[in-house]
């Protein structure tokens, strides 16, 4: 196999690690090279795991199933390890491969990797088959969907922010890649294209990366990733100024110190609709029909909001499913209405609940299937969050409980929560019934109806707000 070699400095800190310890990485510096036509990629990754973690022994982290390891340095010094396929339900394939290697002395505890192996599209793999490399390209995640670098973490363990000092990514020429962070460079050499990048305090949920057969345009610092035909080309334009005028806002009304970099938005196949840090997907579909649907504005907004709301949550805590998947749910609309007019955001609220009320009543959602058991907002736990997500409470209960705090503080005093809820550290459930109850003061007896119970008064109904 041949390995294509980038030099790359190297920093190393002064420690020893153990899987019992959970040992965190600091920086990564990553290189990985695609072969669409074959759905294969090799990497390289230099990890430096955090210097607080100190006196162990061992290192544990995991790849994508499809992908092995073929060899390993400590210090420059080749080691000994094991691999083994084990469950993994934090990969979509719901297999990966776990590594495992001895440190056997004190001193530097950087290490480097070099695997290869494949993302073989199959659709026993994933209901959307979204995470692949084929002819069309490459679309992976990171933690949680597709470990094409090496994860230290179990896979129901929370993610953390990490530098991603150094990212190569190498593709044929046809390809443009996307990775995250700032896009530092780009050069073609011999038939193949590279792309650097850069990443500070890039979480590792969010590492995903990208490439396919587009044109990239930009505007100030938003790049925009389309495919080669005129009508996208000319629907990129239209989707800067908007993207451009909604990042405004959101950093204006919610967390104020998401980038204030580069932003970068790629037109994408089906089920490409993602949102990871300053980089957002939507389909060709809703990228095709911008101009003159409301419903692609929507869907991109959505998309658009996400790293603007999160609140580092932990999964074990019970607000997180609505904070993953509701927040991101709702907190666009307001934003939308200043775009659409107020009767619009009323008008969607009230089919939200009618559809909400439907399912309730029917057990039975879009084209009749039925919709998983209603739980309360807080009794949906993270490994759930799939089952309930844009079908059943997270979509709809989720949004109606915003929006009745949105009625119950007013507009301007609602905005000023959002605000406050989403530039303060991590959010709990406790924390954040607080800071409701600072704003809401008689509210408490609502909050646990809304929050705890599966109960939908008439008093909560949108005509009553």
């Amino acid at each position: 196999m041949r390995w294509i070699r980038f030099a790359i400095p190297v920093v190393l800190v002064l420690c020893r690690l153990s899987l019992a310890a959970n040992a965190k990485v600091r920086e990564y510096r990553l290189e990985a090279t695609f072969f669409p036509s074959d759905s294969r990629m090799e990497g390289i990754a230099h990890v430096t795991p955090d210097s607080t973690t100190i006196d162990l022994d061992s290192v544990v982290f995991y790849l994508h199933g499809e992908l092995n390891v073929d060899s390993l340095s400590l210090d420059d010094q080749e080691v000994k390890l094991n691999q083994q396929s084990v469950f993994y339900s934090s990969d979509y394939s719901l297999v990966a491969n776990r590594v495992s290697f001895a440190v056997s002395r004190n001193g530097p505890c950087r290490f480097t990797t070099y695997y290869q192996g494949f993302f073989s599209p199959s659709r026993c793999r994933s209901q959307s088959d979204y995470m692949r490399i084929d002819d069309d390209g490459v679309f992976l995640r990171s933690f949680g969907y597709s470990l094409w670098f090496p994860i230290l973490l179990e896979p129901d363990e929370d993610s953390y922010a990490v530098d991603f000092a150094d990212v190569r990514l190498r593709t044929p020429v046809e390809f443009t890649p996307v990775f995250a962070g700032e896009r530092v460079s780009e050069e073609v050499a011999e038939g193949w294209r590279i792309s650097r990048w850069h990443a500070d305090h890039l979480d590792v949920f969010a590492a995903q990366c990208t490439a396919q057969k587009s044109s990239v345009m930009s505007e100030g610092n938003v790049f925009l990733y389309h495919y080669e035909d005129s009508v996208s080309t000319a629907m990129a334009r239209n989707i800067s100024s908007f993207v451009r005028r909604l990042n405004g806002r959101f950093t204006e009304l919610y967390r104020t110190n998401v980038f204030s970099g580069q932003y970068h938005i790629m037109e994408m196949p089906a089920y490409g609709d993602i949102s990871s840090a300053n980089v957002t997907g939507i389909t060709s579909g809703i990228w095709l029909t911008f101009e003159s649907d409301e419903r692609s504005k929507r869907a991109l907004a959505h998309e658009m909001v996400h790293p603007f709301v999160e609140t580092n949550t932990p999964k074990s805590d019970s607000l997180f499913a609505l904070a993953v998947e509701g927040f991101p749910s709702y907190f666009h609309l307001p934003v939308l209405a200043e775009e659409f007019g107020q009767a619009w955001y009323e008008k969607k609220m009230e089919r939200t609940e009618a559809s909400y009320l439907h399912k309730k009543q029917t057990g039975l959602g879009w084209r009749d299937y039925p919709v998983p058991e209603e739980k309360p907002l807080t009794g949906i736990t993270a490994s759930e969050v799939g089952i309930y997500k844009d079908v059943f409470v997270l979509d709809d209960r989720a949004l109606l409980f915003l929006h009745w705090l949105y009625r119950q503080m007013g507009r301007d005093r609602f905005l000023a929560f959002a605000h406050e809820l989403f530039n303060t550290g991590p959010v709990t459930l406790d924390s954040f019934r607080a800071l409701i109850l600072r704003y809401l003061a008689a509210a408490s007896a609502d909050l646990r109806t809304w929050l705890e119970t599966t109960e939908f008064p008439e008093s909560f109904h949108v005509a009553r707000n």
